[in-house]
């Protein structure tokens, strides 16, 4: 209302460097058709809300997750597969099986090798230990760690072995690169940030350095923190997404910002939000060359 379109804005920022595209491949681990695969059906009731229903079958019995939209807009409410401490043990069955099916694993994400073809670049998605493989919502993530405090973090540790496992399997397989995220720097603490968002991750990258994967690391959010307590330097990933300028985002400076980067790091994104909402495909094409100028390539 105030400017572009949200859609016209990102197609102009896209035009920016446009020799650089990729095609990204993202696979689930296992096919739908497998035991343990994940099978979503969408269905609509009879107000016209859009309902996604999403079974995984478990060796302990289906677990369901239900997000129910209102005429395709944000959710109005969504069930997850955890949200009681009894759900935990499910889950940990559910991982330890997974890493009994590295050869179906392996063969899968082959596919979508060769789905994606070698002009273009396979990225497979493994998680943080506190995101629980995407079972749980990330308001629940603070809560269910105070509330059981040894059962969330015996699964953190099942995760992270999981999503270790997993890198293998995608070299294996033929991926080029691993992505990894946190799901944001307001919603935890410096310590949990640390302990079990940046730790873990510095071990990812490790693996993904000895099996030769790329690696790429997201951030939600606010991302000065990581600049304030170096903490680039403990992870080291191939790219980081993303730093976000004011006002939305809490990079005052994206000049000097680059400047305390690690020279071996590549970095996503750069651009203001409240532009990509507001602004005119114009300024957001201009903005993307000035994040490209600031942000690209090896410093």
């Amino acid at each position: 209302e105030s400017g572009g379109s949200v859609q016209a804005n990102i197609e102009a920022c896209m035009l920016v460097g446009s020799d650089l595209n990729f095609i990204v491949g993202e696979a689930d681990y296992l096919p739908a058709s497998h035991p343990l695969g994940r099978k979503r059906t969408p269905v609509a009731d009879s107000s016209g809300r859009r309902v996604v229903r999403i079974e995984q079958p478990t060796p302990c019995g289906p677990m369901l997750a239900e997000e129910v939209w209102e005429k395709g807009q944000k959710p109005a409410r969504t069930k997850m597969f955890i949200e009681e401490e009894a759900d935990y043990r499910k889950v940990n069955a559910l991982l330890r099986a997974l890493r009994e099916c590295r050869a179906d694993i392996t063969a899968n994400l082959a596919a979508k090798r060769r789905e994606v073809g070698e002009s273009g670049l396979f990225m497979v998605f493994v998680p943080q230990p506190m995101e629980m493989f995407y079972l749980i919502l990330h308001d629940s993530m603070v809560m269910h760690y105070l509330d059981w405090p040894d059962t969330f973090r015996a699964a953190m540790e099942e995760v992270e072995e999981t999503s270790l496992f997993i890198i293998d399997c995608a070299a294996d397989a033929g991926a080029d690169m691993i992505m990894f995220g946190g799901a944001g720097t307001e919603i935890f603490s410096p310590d949990m940030i640390e302990r079990h968002i940046i730790i873990p991750s510095a071990g990812y990258v490790k693996r993904c350095e000895e099996r030769k994967l790329f690696s790429l690391m997201h951030c939600c959010g606010r991302t000065k923190i990581f600049l304030e307590r170096g903490w680039f330097e403990q992870v080291r990933p191939t790219i980081f997404e993303s730093f976000t300028p004011l006002p939305l985002g809490d990079i005052e400076s994206p000049e000097e910002a680059a400047a305390q980067l690690p020279a071996e790091t590549f970095f996503k994104g750069g651009l203001s939000l409240e532009l990509l909402l507001k602004g005119t495909p114009e300024d957001a094409a201009e903005a993307a060359e000035k994040a490209v100028k600031t942000f690209g390539g090896r410093r």
